[in-house]
């Protein structure tokens, strides 16, 4: 028995034969899931491609942010940068806010001499998006980083045109360093097929410390009567940088209904 017991420890002494999966190429990116957890990455020093790739899974009717934070003391490199975002690997660029990273909160330090990165997009669909973490800008020093994916759509269980009533949406970018956000309100009915009237959706451009509102009444989407269902809304702004509020006005009097809005998944 102490025989068996001697070898089976020295078996389980023997160091594991394994590699760490090498993402500096976009096939071997490294999957992220869009729910704000952190993945942290080094890039080392030298003339080799600073590159690391990661990929997640976007759904269609969703938005989304890529947060990269420089991790690396100012004298080894100042900046490091995200992007572009494909929907395969040396596929076309999509388009993305790529100023998002000069609004709040401020992504990069003067003092310091530390950057960040904000990329913020609507999805493009059902569909897989690759990205890579540039870690030589300005200079062959290594990098360390930290990188996040995070849902940024905001949805609502409930919108009415039922007989004498519409819905009212405002809309607040809380961003105060400049900018604009292209924010989008989709009204679904329960069955998720786009609501009937004039427009089921409405996009426009929201700068930053503005506001405004949209109505399912016929002054503005125009909906037909008789309806319910969900609000889905996207922006192409950092997490946090759009509020939503909604009421179900009802004529014939001031009676207002308030209707709650919601982040899918998100953390700032």
């Amino acid at each position: 028995m102490s025989r068996l017991t001697v070898v089976l420890c020295a078996c389980l002494a023997l160091p594991a034969a394994t590699v760490g999966a090498d993402n500096s190429t976009c096939p071997n990116s490294t999957l992220l899931v869009p729910d704000g957890g952190a993945q942290t990455g080094d890039i080392p020093a030298g003339p080799a491609s600073g590159l690391r790739y990661f990929r997640f899974v976007a759904k269609a009717d969703r938005s989304y942010a890529i947060m990269l934070e420089n991790l690396t003391s100012p004298d080894q490199q100042a900046e490091i940068a995200a992007g572009p975002v494909t929907d395969s690997c040396g596929g076309a660029a999509l388009s993305v806010n790529d100023t998002a990273d000069l609004f709040e909160p401020v992504s990069y330090d003067a003092a310091a001499g530390v950057g960040a990165a904000r990329l913020a997009l609507k999805s493009p669909g059902n569909a897989v998006l690759f990205f890579a973490v540039n870690g030589h800008i300005n200079a062959a020093g290594a990098s360390q980083f930290r990188v996040r994916v995070v849902e940024t759509t905001l949805l609502s269980p409930l919108w009415n045109t039922g007989t004498g009533t519409d819905t009212v949406f405002r809309f607040f970018n809380t961003t105060t360093n400049g900018g604009s956000c292209s924010v989008t309100l989709a009204l679904r009915k329960d069955d998720n097929t786009p609501a009937a009237g004039t427009s089921s959706t409405a996009t426009f451009t929201l700068g930053s410390k503005r506001s405004l509102t949209r109505t399912t009444g016929a002054a503005d989407l125009g909906l037909a009567p008789g309806q319910t269902g969900h609000a889905i809304v996207t922006h192409d702004c950092p997490p946090g940088a759009i509020q939503t509020d909604a009421f179900i006005s009802f004529s014939g009097g001031l009676r207002l209904l308030p209707v709650g809005f919601t982040t899918a998944r998100q953390q700032r």
